[in-house]
């Protein structure tokens, strides 16, 4: 079993999966912290949490400051700055799931 740790996905799926890949993240016997900042910037933030969900047990979260903005905008939409790329999320028809796992 190994215990990865990886900090600033913001927002992009594909180098995240990338790195799954050359590690060998295999979610029945490894694990992976991530460790903040798993949204804003890129594109794909809902993807990024959809894929946390999806590992179960085997990913955690830390909240960085971009995870704690989208909580926030969640609560309150007008806090969203137009630099974020956070609507998708917001935006999602699964955003309570993606919200609740964050």
């Amino acid at each position: 079993m190994a215990t990865w740790v990886i900090g600033d996905v913001q927002g992009a799926i594909d180098p995240l999966l990338r790195l799954m890949s050359a590690i060998s993240f295999e979610p029945a016997r490894d694990r992976v912290v991530l460790a903040g900042d798993l949204v804003n910037r890129g594109p794909d933030s809902a993807e990024v949490l959809r894929w946390a969900a999806d590992q179960g047990p085997a990913v955690t979260g830390v909240l960085g400051n971009h995870d704690v903005h989208l909580l926030a905008c969640a609560g309150d939409p007008t806090r969203l700055r137009s630099k974020d790329t956070l609507a998708p999320v917001l935006d999602a028809p699964d955003r309570d799931r993606l919200i609740d796992w964050l």
